[in-house]
């Protein structure tokens, strides 16, 4: 933790508020952090102790926490949290105790932390968005194949969601490298759909489609660059046989889009041939820019300037709103306004973290 007066990346920090009522631990790592408690220098006194287990009550009641989430997020057996929060635990109730309180003390310093934390922009209709909803809505009116392809942050997912939030017998789902294949893919379809999601691919097809024929709705498949040439070929299967009674949208990246145009005549000749209205767009437009910008009260012309650079890069709308929010943080450390300094820094420390292997 940072002294006051320090600095990060040449923001001014405040110094950390230590925890309430610290009790001495000794601070050696337990073997099985959730059956052994740290050992304290000494016991506590019974008014000590039922002054951290009223603190742990107010805590699940603020947070609707049931006493298996406290053993989670604590680290302490779930039968050791029943018992102590009872007042029935017959072991050492000092060392629980100062477990349950070291976990209480880092709640109430991450909250004061979010406090500080500036709240992203609701969802914005900026240009792409409307183009995207646009042919969401074209594909489920006509029933058609729709087709989404960009770069990574430019809103293709949040303006999926909205659209889904907005529209009836709209089904939204997010594929992942886990869900490649055929079986998965079908599973993870009819989970959204709140059907069975055992049996054979086959069944599951089955049960898929007749689930959504004749709704005149539309299933969303987001990320689907992650599927298979069998899976993508499966849910045109299920497009077919609804009779185009339920539209489809797949929502995917470049490479997805590329590699179905190159195999048209091969793995994907069948869904290629069925695709309706479809949107390439490989970055955010200005407009997109514009409007996010504004939304984050961003006006300086040298900010501007710099996140509009940001926001040409990987990453996109995304990165650029990560990068004014954590602006926003090392701003608020130093009891500063948010300057492009900041923002530079911010920006620096979220690029060294991509480039280390994080994901920005």
């Amino acid at each position: 933790c940072c002294r006051a007066g320090e600095t990060i990346e040449g923001a001014q920090v405040a110094a950390c508020t230590p925890p309430s009522r610290p009790v001495r631990v000794n601070h050696q790592r337990p073997e099985n952090s959730m059956n052994d408690i740290s050992v304290t220098d000494r016991s506590l006194a019974e008014p000590e102790i039922d002054e951290v287990r009223q603190r742990c009550r107010n805590v699940m009641e603020q947070n609707n926490y049931n006493q298996s989430i406290v053993s989670k997020l604590s680290g302490v057996a779930y039968s050791t949290v029943a018992a102590w929060l009872g007042g029935t635990y017959t072991g050492n109730n000092s060392k629980v105790t100062v477990k349950i309180q070291t976990w209480l003390d880092s709640l109430a310093e991450q909250s004061k932390v979010r406090m500080t934390v500036p709240d992203m922009p609701g969802f914005l209709a900026t240009p792409s968005a409307v183009n995207f909803s646009t042919t969401l809505q074209m594909s489920q009116i006509m029933s058609d194949i729709g087709v989404i392809v960009g770069g990574a942050g430019i809103g293709k997912t949040e303006a999926a969601k909205e659209y889904a939030i907005r529209n009836p017998n709209v089904w939204l789902v997010t594929m992942r490298p886990t869900s490649s294949s055929k079986l998965r893919s079908l599973r993870k379809i009819a989970k959204v759909l709140r059907l069975d999601t055992g049996g054979s691919d086959d069944a599951l097809t089955d049960q898929i489609a007749e689930r959504i024929t004749g709704t005149g709705g539309l299933l969303i498949i987001d990320e689907a660059q992650h599927l298979v040439a069998e899976a993508l070929d499966e849910i045109r299967s299920i497009y077919d046989a609804t009779d185009q009674t339920c539209g489809v949208a797949l929502l995917g990246n470049e490479s997805f889009y590329a590699r179905i145009e190159g195999g048209r005549t091969e793995n994907f000749s069948q869904i290629h041939s069925r695709f309706g209205d479809r949107i390439i767009q490989p970055k955010p437009v200005k407009g997109d820019v514009d409007m996010l910008l504004e939304a984050w009260g961003v006006g300086d012309p040298n900010e501007i300037k710099f996140l509009r650079m940001v926001a040409r890069k990987p990453g996109a709308l995304r990165v650029m709103s990560k990068t004014l929010r954590l602006a926003g943080i090392l701003a608020s450390g130093g009891g500063e306004v948010r300057n492009i300094d900041h923002i530079d820094a911010a920006y620096k420390r979220l690029s060294a973290s991509s480039s280390g292997g994080g994901n920005a």
